[in-house]
């Protein structure tokens, strides 16, 4: 495969996440006929999370005084993932995966290195799942009214 169709499948990663987690809130209403808005607002809230920290990092070189480079990329679908994993844990089988070839695709096309992934990663996952905890609690989809 040629650079340009390698850039285009990871252009393609955060949209087909979002994709994914509007067709199981779809699903969700179909089957409940009612919205799961603590859901989509804790995602919503953990995807703002990303970009406060993406703009930090401009005004005060956050990242950059550690020599590396923050990865927003990363930073939201880890924002995703951790949505979902948050929602039903045995979405993780099929996440992970995702998430460490798009993360090998992202260093094999020189975009970022290991660290700029790995801290990007571990500053928003634990933020977007104290989001979701404090926003809907423990509860589970299947339990929400």
């Amino acid at each position: 495969m040629n650079s340009d169709t390698l850039d285009a499948v990871a252009d393609a990663i955060n949209p087909a996440l979002v994709l994914f987690i509007l067709f199981i809130t779809w699903r969700y209403y179909v089957q409940k006929r009612t919205v799961p808005w603590a859901f989509l607002i804790a995602t919503i809230v953990s995807i703002v999370i990303v970009y406060v920290i993406q703009y930090l990092d401009v005004r005060l070189s956050l990242w950059p005084a550690l020599g590396l480079d923050y990865s927003t990329h990363t930073a939201f679908a880890a924002a995703l993932i951790s949505s979902l994993a948050f929602l039903n844990p045995r979405l993780l089988s099929v996440l992970v995966p995702v998430f460490v070839l798009y993360a090998v695709l992202m260093m094999y096309l020189d975009y970022h290195t290991i660290a700029d992934i790995l801290t990007a990663a571990i500053v928003i996952a634990p933020l977007t799942l104290a989001t979701h905890f404090l926003l809907w609690g423990r509860r589970r989809m299947d339990d929400m009214p």
